[in-house]
């Protein structure tokens, strides 16, 4: 079986770091996230960017530290 790719596991990670916050009153927290990310792909960045966007208020708005997020 294939390896998800960095961009997706960046997604699944954050998806469910960020399942119980909302972005303003009533969208969940991913939707900003998506976004993020969605601009990275649009503007050509790379796949590790891309991930980035996914994760970059993982360690700001959950208890997860940069140290756990970096573990392979």
């Amino acid at each position: 079986m294939k390896q998800p790719s960095i961009v997706e596991q960046a997604r699944v990670f954050a998806i469910d770091r960020h399942a119980d916050q909302q972005y303003g009153q009533d969208l969940p927290y991913a939707w900003h996230l998506s976004n993020v990310t969605d601009l990275a792909t649009r503007l050509g960045y790379s796949e590790s960017v891309q991930a980035a966007g996914w994760l970059h208020d993982t360690v700001e708005d959950t208890d997860m530290s940069l140290d756990e997020i970096c573990r392979p």
